[in-house]
């Protein structure tokens, strides 16, 4: 079901969790866990391309992988946001990291960040604070909440215009 929850596969490194592009070739999001970690896909479905995945390592964790398109309108999306983290956050304490490209520059003063804003309401913190592709753009955004001591990382890829965005938990 492209539009519900994420397809997995495992092999001896871990568990790939992917969530393809509805109605078009390419395109998805995907999260990979290592196998030294439990973890299993939730059941939330989304008409973005979004998923959650718990992870036990060993609190529980749940990751979020999200890409929002530029052709979308991102307060048209907001909604789909806000119905999918309330389900992913039903008693409000879970640590939760949210990742993923949103199309939503935060290094342009004159954008309004109604996802960032959206999500810094419901007690989410935006942790990336440089450029994350070749244009100067910051675009990939590493959002978490209930979870301390977060190091991130931008990394230049070659193979593409965004770069690797590393998040390290302490």
């Amino acid at each position: 079901d492209k539009l519900g929850v994420c397809d997995f596969w495992r092999n001896k490194q871990g568990v790939l969790y992917r969530k393809d592009r509805s109605g078009s070739e390419g395109g998805g999001v995907v999260v990979i866990v290592s196998e030294k970690y439990h973890s299993k896909a939730l059941g939330v479905t989304c008409p973005l391309e979004m998923f959650a995945v718990e992870v036990y390592c060993p609190e529980r964790v749940v990751i979020v992988a999200c890409y929002i398109p530029p052709s979308k309108s991102n307060s048209r999306c907001l909604e789909h946001v806000k119905t999918f983290m309330s389900a992913v956050c039903c008693n409000g304490d879970e640590k939760v990291v949210i990742v993923g490209d949103f199309n939503e520059n935060l290094l342009e003063l004159d954008q309004s960040n109604v996802i960032q804003n959206c999500l810094n309401d419901i007690g989410f913190l935006q942790r990336v604070s440089v450029p994350t592709t070749d244009y100067g753009s910051l675009l990939d955004h590493v959002y978490t909440k209930c979870i301390e001591n977060v190091e991130v990382d931008v990394v230049d890829a070659y193979y593409s215009d965004h770069d690797k965005v590393f998040c390290f938990f302490k």
